[in-house]
């Protein structure tokens, strides 16, 4: 947001002084100014797309995954885990999970 704001500053400082810059020819460099401001938001930009991607196809795919390894564990049936203090079979936690998942 800091390089929004500078380069729309820079902008408008180009727009408002333009007979000043074609007087003095200054155009390369406030254009070569303005695209290294740019340059720099698309890279924060691009960042900020990949982080989203990422977290968004971690948080798609959690409840397959955790789908998928009580899937596992509920073939192994005589396997049984403690869960907040009460005995619970491996099954009985994959109905739970899956109630909670599928009615949210």
């Amino acid at each position: 947001m800091k390089l929004k704001d500078h380069r729309i500053k820079l902008m408008n400082e180009v727009f408002n002084g333009i007979k000043v810059l074609k007087l003095y020819a200054w155009e390369v460099a406030f254009i070569r100014r303005i695209n290294d401001i740019r340059d720099k938001e698309l890279i924060c930009l691009r960042k900020k797309a990949i982080i989203s991607t990422i977290s968004s196809a971690i948080w798609t795919l959690a409840p397959i995954l955790v789908n998928q390894i009580l899937l596992i564990k509920k073939k192994e049936r005589f396997k049984f885990c403690y869960f907040k203090g009460m005995h619970y079979n491996i099954c009985n936690i994959c109905i739970i999970i899956k109630r909670q998942y599928f009615n949210s």
